[in-house]
């Protein structure tokens, strides 16, 4: 149990020691590439440019406050989920809407006097054209 602390805490070093050269790869291409220049000047070099990524690591952390990532994370699918309700409440008024517009244009035909007499093209049921 306690060597496994003790991985879990060297992984957790690793990584943020990872992190820092990573950094210093990337915003110094004199420690990123193969070195060509005057072998005795690159301690002062290399010791130079690992001040200034301290010095930029102070001012941008290598990684997020813990949590703050998932805050994000669970502020965007709540905006999400917050825009389906809106869409879905739109939607569901409009329904409603044409919905009952149709219900009262049916009523307005019924209540109109207008019976299906009023439309009959003068074929009676006794005519038999159709044999």
């Amino acid at each position: 149990m306690e060597q496994e602390r003790a991985n879990a805490k060297l992984a957790s070093d690793r990584v943020i020691v990872e992190n820092f050269f990573g950094k210093l790869k990337t915003l110094w291409g004199i420690v990123s590439d193969k070195y060509t220049w005057k072998k005795d000047e690159y301690n002062m070099h290399f010791q130079t440019c690992v001040a200034l990524t301290n010095v930029h690591v102070c001012f941008n952390p290598l990684r997020n406050v813990d949590g703050e990532g998932y805050n994000q994370y669970k502020n965007r699918l709540l905006s999400i989920g917050s825009k389906i309700k809106t869409r879905n409440l739109f939607s569901k008024a409009k329904y409603r809407e044409n919905r009952k517009a149709r219900i009262q244009a049916v009523l307005g035909r019924a209540n109109s006097g207008y019976t299906s007499e009023d439309y009959d093209i003068g074929y009676d049921e006794g005519d038999d054209i159709f044999y």
